[in-house]
C-alpha cells in the first residue's frame, strides 16, 4: 500500500498499519483477489521508517511530488552540496519516468566529467 509521505509529521502505530493492511486486503477481495497470509510472513515499512532511514525524505519513496506548478523548480540538479556527490534518478532534474531518469544520469555524468577536467 502506497501511503502518504508524512513520515516527518505523523507517527504510524501498529494499529494504523494493521488497519491500513486490512482495508487494502478488503479492497483486493472485492476485486476478486483473496489473499491470506500469516502476520509473521509480512514486513511493513511505514513512512516513519523510510524517513528514519533517509532523513529529509519526509517518508517519500520517490522523492518530492512530481505534480504541481512549482515541482519542476524544486528538484535538485546533478551536483549536490557535497563535493564529489552527484545525483540522478526520478526525483532529480529533469524529473520522473524512465526517460527522464536516464537523462538525469547523463546530466550527472556530464557534471562529473566537467568537474574532473
Amino acid at each position: 500500500v502506497n501511503a502518504p509521505a508524512d513520515g516527518d509529521r505523523q507517527s504510524w502505530s501498529e494499529d494504523d498499519v494493521a488497519h491500513t493492511r486490512d482495508n487494502a486486503l478488503a479492497v483486493l477481495e472485492r476485486c476478486g483477489l483473496n489473499l491470506s497470509f500469516r502476520d509473521s510472513d509480512c514486513v511493513s515499512t511505514t513512512p516513519n521508517d523510510w524517513h528514519g532511514r533517509f532523513p529529509g525524505s519526509g517518508g517519500s519513496l520517490y522523492g518530492g511530488a512530481s505534480h504541481g506548478i512549482w515541482s519542476s523548480f524544486t528538484r535538485p540538479g546533478a551536483r549536490s552540496r557535497l563535493k564529489g556527490l552527484y545525483l540522478s534518478g526520478g526525483s532529480v532534474h529533469p524529473g520522473p519516468g524512465v526517460p527522464m531518469a536516464t537523462l538525469s544520469g547523463r546530466l550527472a555524468a556530464s557534471a562529473v566529467v566537467r568537474d574532473i577536467a
